[in-house]
């Protein structure tokens, strides 16, 4: 159990938008080819694929910050002393943690608005 959770823990990110990628390729195919050939197409295909490409881009978002391959300042760390990358590191997460504040108050109407 311990080694199935670690695997989760390390790659469940990965599967995840693999699947969200594969489920908006398929569902697309599907509706192209449906539109074309029986001139029909599904009422909740262009939905779904809409809503797993906006979950695909938070789990990417959710992974990228998990390997700290998220926007940061790179190119200064090649330019400051060794010594001071620990500085940078935590300038760049508060002003990650700033932006996710500053995301998380303008969406708050919104999300009260679908509640």
């Amino acid at each position: 159990m311990k080694k199935l959770l670690h695997q989760i823990d390390e790659n469940g990110e990965r599967y995840l938008m693999l699947v969200f990628y594969c489920f908006i390729v398929f569902v697309i195919v599907i509706e192209v080819i449906r539109r074309f050939f029986p001139d029909f197409s599904s009422l909740w295909g262009e939905e779904a694929a809409r809503f797993a490409f906006i979950y695909l881009g938070w789990v990417g978002a959710s992974s990228c910050v998990k390997q700290r391959a998220h926007i940061r300042f790179d190119v200064m760390m090649h330019i400051l002393p060794r010594r001071l990358h620990g500085y940078l590191y935590l300038f760049g997460e508060a002003c990650t943690l700033v932006f996710a504040g500053f995301a998380l108050y303008w969406s708050l109407e919104t999300i009260s608005t679908m509640i």
